[in-house]
C-alpha cells in the first residue's frame, strides 16, 4: 500500500495509535447465511409464482348450498442475478 499525504494524510501523523480497518473483517465470522436463505443457481434469473388466497368464508345457514371459491394465478416475482465487486490497487 502506497502511503502518501495525497491518499492517506492521517496515516503519516506522528503518534498514530492504530489503523482502524486494517484486517478487521477477518476477525468476524460470516453471519449472512444464518439470516438469509442462500441458494445457488446457474440461470440468469429465477422466478417464483404466487397463487391467490381464498376469500373469507361466508356464514352458511342450515340447508343452504355450499359456496365454492377458486384460486387464481397471483403475483410473479423475478430475481435477476447480479454480481458486485470492488478491488483495491496495491502499490
Amino acid at each position: 500500500m502506497a502511503i502518501s499525504t495525497a491518499t492517506h494524510p492521517k496515516l503519516l501523523w506522528p503518534g498514530l495509535y492504530d489503523i482502524w480497518h486494517d484486517g478487521m473483517y477477518a476477525q468476524w465470522p460470516e453471519l449472512y447465511s444464518k439470516v438469509f436463505d442462500v441458494k445457488s443457481s446457474d440461470k440468469h434469473y429465477e422466478e417464483i409464482q404466487g397463487v391467490t388466497a381464498f376469500g373469507l368464508a361466508p356464514q352458511k345457514t342450515q340447508g343452504a348450498a355450499l359456496i365454492y371459491d377458486t384460486e387464481n394465478q397471483g403475483y410473479l416475482k423475478r430475481f435477476t442475478h447480479v454480481a458486485y465487486a470492488l478491488g483495491k490497487t496495491v502499490h
